[in-house]
């Protein structure tokens, strides 16, 4: 495994990101910038920052911890799993 996020393009991305989150007034982005030829990720960069150390005390449906799609989903994709293997 190797590691091949670009530090300098990582910056900038932030950065770029970060501008246009101001300019649509929205809550949050995400970016991933990848080189097509190769497949290597040169950036991922999400805003707002997630602290792992702060979060709320239970995390509640509707707080933003909670993902309705991948929660809902999963468990029926886990049940289907051994039946789609054959």
């Amino acid at each position: 495994l190797v590691l091949s996020i670009d530090l300098s393009v990582q910056a900038i991305i932030e950065k770029v990101l970060a501008g246009g989150i101001t300019i649509m007034n929205a809550r949050g982005g995400s970016a991933i910038l990848m080189d097509v030829h190769n497949g290597q990720l040169l950036s991922l960069a999400s805003l707002p920052d997630f602290d792992p150390n702060d979060r709320p005390d239970l995390p509640v449906q509707g707080d933003g911890l909670f993902n309705a799609e991948v929660s809902l989903v999963e468990p029926t994709l886990v049940g289907w799993a051994p039946l789609m293997r054959r």
